[in-house]
């Protein structure tokens, strides 16, 4: 009760003096273009989006606008940009102690302008001066989205307007972006319709399987299959699904599907997106990664190595995403960005209402509304259980059937990043290694998938290939494969 009064207060006093460039505290790097600002989406009530924007480092008068949205809902953009895909990342200085900035030569200002929004209001330094502004859901965030951009456009950076327009993010950024989207393209005589060129969006919420995602007998089969053929679920268990009729969707729902399907996951143990905190146990598993290692805070099959294995109180690796809270919680990081000083978190509980649903429909109107608009979808293919690829496909077939180019390998330095399959409507592709937050995973290949669809439109590699020889070497599956006891 003591905080709800004090944001209050904080808010109604709170006045800002408009946008301010950036110098962040601690900040060691390359000099970088940076603007911190509030749009009032809703003057009657003082609701006000806050956003940071990082000009592109090179030339940033001609390159494109990209807008990032964050999932949730209810998790700021600022983690995109301290933990994905900005130029900034944030460290602790093994000596002084304090949290620091360091270059990211990953950021894809490199070739965009970057503008990162914590929407809805009250996620992170957004704020209403009316609390009942809590009350959200797709519907107002998208409204507000929109208008949004109109002002930041129109009023605060003109020299955006008739620039190339994009949209990314990912997870519940599969609901924000299209109907953000949807909002821009239904009047062709806008600025905004006229600058939008399309939307890249990673392991989005699509909801298109009769009911919210994980919440329909289609996701339990989803579930069982890529758990089983993962190494997560028994033989048993998997029999008993698949004799029962289980992958049938009329069967998934009832008796005995679900008690093999409690059963399964109660096998499974203990699934957790959080690093393991000492002296608790360590997650069985991360939905967000298959391989998640819960020291280091990040996917790899070397799991097992970890301070942890010789001393059970030594402390893992600091998780980017506390790193990041220390660091906008500085007094003198909220002064260099102008906002209200108050509490930053990356992701905020709201009292939010799910209104979209089936997001096909808002695919399919975007398509008939500015036909050649060009849409990525991809996935990070380690995404075991948040949202992973079993879920995106089955809605991209509602979308579109017409294949125009296969399902094939896409290459970055010669090695095969993930697959792609390009559609007429659409693009589809695959990180390889990447877990739900794919450009936190594999930061490379989400660069250059970015920026190769951004700029050409495919994610062709326009170098040459290695090709590989035999050394004369054999493994055991090469034996198998020898005797044909193995496919190709």
């Amino acid at each position: 009760m003591i905080l709800y009064h004090y944001l209050l207060l904080v808010f109604f006093c709170y006045l800002s003096t408009g946008i301010v460039e950036v110098t962040f505290p601690d900040y060691f790097g390359p000099d970088l273009d940076i603007y911190s600002g509030y749009v009032t989406v809703n003057e009657q009530s003082g609701r006000n989006l806050h956003y940071i924007l990082i000009k592109a480092e090179t030339n940033s008068s001609t390159k494109p606008l990209i807008v990032w949205y964050q999932g949730g809902p209810g998790c700021s953009g600022l983690f995109g940009l301290f933990g994905e895909n900005g130029p900034l990342t944030v460290y602790r200085d093994p000596i002084i102690g304090d949290t620091r900035l360091t270059y990211n030569n990953l950021g894809w200002t490199r070739f965009a302008n970057m503008l990162y929004v914590e929407q809805p209001t009250f996620v992170g330094f957004s704020y209403s001066n009316n609390i009942s502004d809590k009350n959200t859901g797709d519907i107002k965030s998208a409204m507000d989205n929109y208008k949004f951009l109109q002002l930041f456009i129109m009023t605060q950076f003109p020299e955006f307007a008739g620039r190339d327009l994009w949209f990314t993010g990912e997870s519940y950024g599969g609901v924000y972006v299209p109907m953000l989207a949807d909002y821009v393209l239904a009047d062709n005589s806008t600025v905004l319709y006229k600058a939008f060129k399309g939307f890249m969006i990673g392991n989005p919420v699509f909801n298109c399987q009769g009911g919210m995602i994980g919440e329909a007998s289609a996701y339990d089969i989803d579930d069982v299959n890529a758990l089983y053929w993962h190494g997560l679920v028994s033989y048993t268990n998997y029999n008993n699904w698949t004799m029962q009729g289980c992958n049938d969707p009329t069967k998934a729902a009832g008796y005995p599907c679900q008690w093999i399907y409690d059963n399964i996951f109660n096998q499974i143990g203990y699934i957790d997106q959080e690093k393991r905190q000492i002296p608790s146990v360590w997650p069985s598993v991360d939905p967000d990664d298959l391989f998640q290692d819960f020291c280091t805070g990040n996917g790899t099959l070397d799991f097992i190595n970890s301070p942890l294995m010789d001393d059970p109180n030594s402390p893992c690796d600091e998780e980017i995403g506390d790193l990041i809270v220390e660091y906008l919680n500085r007094p003198d990081v909220q002064f260099a960005l102008d906002v209200p000083s108050m509490p930053w978190d990356v992701c905020s509980p709201l009292n939010y209402k799910f209104e979209a649903q089936n997001m096909v429909n808002y695919y399919l109107r975007i398509i008939r509304n500015k036909p050649g608009v060009n849409i990525l979808v991809y996935s990070g293919d380690l995404d075991i259980l948040t949202v992973p690829l079993g879920y995106t496909l089955p809605c991209l077939s509602q979308i579109s059937k017409n294949i125009m180019s296969n399902w094939q390998p896409w290459f970055v330095n010669g090695v095969t990043a993930g697959y792609v399959e390009k559609y007429d409507m659409f693009t589809y592709a695959t990180l390889k290694g990447a877990g739900h937050e794919a450009p936190l995973y594999q930061p490379v290949s989400s660069y250059q998938l970015i920026y190769r669809f951004l700029m050409n439109g495919n994610l062709d590699e326009n170098v040459m290939r290695r090709v590989r020889t035999s050394s004369g070497f054999r493994k055991q599956s090469d034996m198998l494969r020898y005797y044909g006891l193995q496919s190709k």
